[in-house]
């Protein structure tokens, strides 16, 4: 529940990213439409900035360092 609450209020306190920054992802299509906004502002900011083979692996399963490091991150965003 507290991912939740932290994830929205960094989607209203930081202006909406454009869909267009997923374009530098080569997974980019496999994305869920639902997503696409929310996902783009990560990556604008920083939060999630994908594996090294330039894909943002939507489909894969993140580990307890990956989710770590993203909450850390969201909590230096917000």
């Amino acid at each position: 529940m507290p991912v939740f609450f932290v994830l929205h209020v960094v989607l209203h306190v930081v202006s909406i990213a454009d869909v267009q920054t997923l374009a530098q992802f080569k997974d980019a299509g496999s994305i869920s439409g639902y997503a696409k906004e929310a996902a783009s502002l990560l990556a604008d900011e920083g939060v999630m900035q994908g594996d090294g083979n330039h894909n943002f692996a939507p489909k894969a399963p993140a580990n307890r360092t990956q989710a770590a490091v993203v909450l850390s991150k969201l909590l230096k965003v917000s």
